[in-house]
């Protein structure tokens, strides 16, 4: 069994532990959420919930900031 699971975090592939929640992912890529949100493939995660998603191999993560524009 391989102690290493490759995810895709906002397109690219990276490498992470086995055990790895959703939330150890966002704070070991050091990323500041604030207004930011997270969907766990394509599927949005409430920020209280992190923990208790623990990644799979293949999973797709998607950190997603909003946009002004006008």
């Amino acid at each position: 069994m391989s102690t290493r699971l490759e995810i895709i975090v906002n397109g690219e592939k990276q490498q992470f532990n086995n055990n790895t929640s959703l939330q150890d992912l966002i704070d070991g890529l050091g990323v500041q959420l604030g207004y930011s949100a997270v969907a766990l493939n394509k599927n949005i995660i409430s920020k209280g919930k992190y923990h208790q998603h623990l990644l799979k191999e293949g999973d797709q993560v998607d950190i997603l900031t909003p946009m002004q524009g006008g």
